[in-house]
């Protein structure tokens, strides 16, 4: 009962937290791709400090890119919006021609009611903006890089340390049987959510 307890106040958890693991997963994910960077540098007797801070300043290019393309890209998109939906219904108009010349008989005016490219174009739009949120959170994750780059030097000493004491292991390996066990239910969940 007790195990049952735990591992729902970990999925809980899990679950709240959705606002900081986000970031924080993704700062990791951009240290482990930063990472072999700054081992390079160090193996190639470049300070630890310059290392890091060249690997951050090609995080931080990288990142701002990213966020300069989408952001011309939203701004575009929502310029050329109508010209988009007016090449689309010509573009419709042209195949059901082409088709009825071939002796094709199909309504496209159902087709059309359920593919309406102005509904189409807002759901681009507003996933690019999705997307451009999500790049407002970069200082967040650059910041999260950085510490993490700085740790980079101690972090395997932490890990054998960590995994020395025999009971700090098994704590380790009863956290990660939870969140997998949330994992799976979290799957689950949205599986029928998605088929439903």
């Amino acid at each position: 009962m007790a195990t049952l307890a735990t591992a729902v106040v970990v999925m809980a958890g899990i679950y709240f937290s959705q606002p900081v693991l986000v970031p924080v997963l993704s700062a990791a994910f951009i240290t482990a791709l930063t990472a072999p960077l700054v081992f390079f540098l160090r193996r190639r007797g470049v300070p630890n400090g310059i290392a890091m801070a060249m690997g951050f300043f090609v995080d931080f290019v990288v990142l701002g890119v990213i966020a300069l393309i989408l952001s011309v890209a939203i701004s575009e998109l929502s310029g050329e919006q109508e010209r988009y939906v007016t090449r689309f219904q010509e573009f419709y108009t042209e195949l059901t021609a082409w088709l009825e010349a071939k002796g094709a008989h199909i309504d496209f005016g159902a087709v059309l009611d359920t593919v309406n490219p102005r509904e189409w174009m807002g759901a681009i739009g507003n996933l690019m903006r999705g997307l451009l949120s999500g790049v407002t959170q970069l200082s967040l994750v650059l910041l999260l890089v950085a510490f993490m780059l700085y740790e980079l030097e101690t972090f395997p000493k932490t890990l054998e340390d960590l995994f020395d004491d025999h009971k700090n292991l098994k704590a380790v390996h009863l956290a990660l049987h939870d969140v997998k066990a949330f994992m799976r239910v979290k799957a689950g969940t949205s599986l029928v959510t998605g088929v439903l």
